[in-house]
């Protein structure tokens, strides 16, 4: 495969991949703080 079009693959993955990354992180921190809050 052509480096330049790998590194491209590999930086859309990236880029589609942390939003979830994100959400994975921020929705158990926000149930914790709703929980928190009651």
């Amino acid at each position: 495969m052509n480096r330049v079009v790998a590194s491209a693959v590999g930086a859309q993955f990236g880029w589609w991949q942390l939003p979830a990354i994100k959400r994975a992180n921020v929705l158990p921190a926000c149930r914790r703080a709703a929980r928190n809050a009651d």
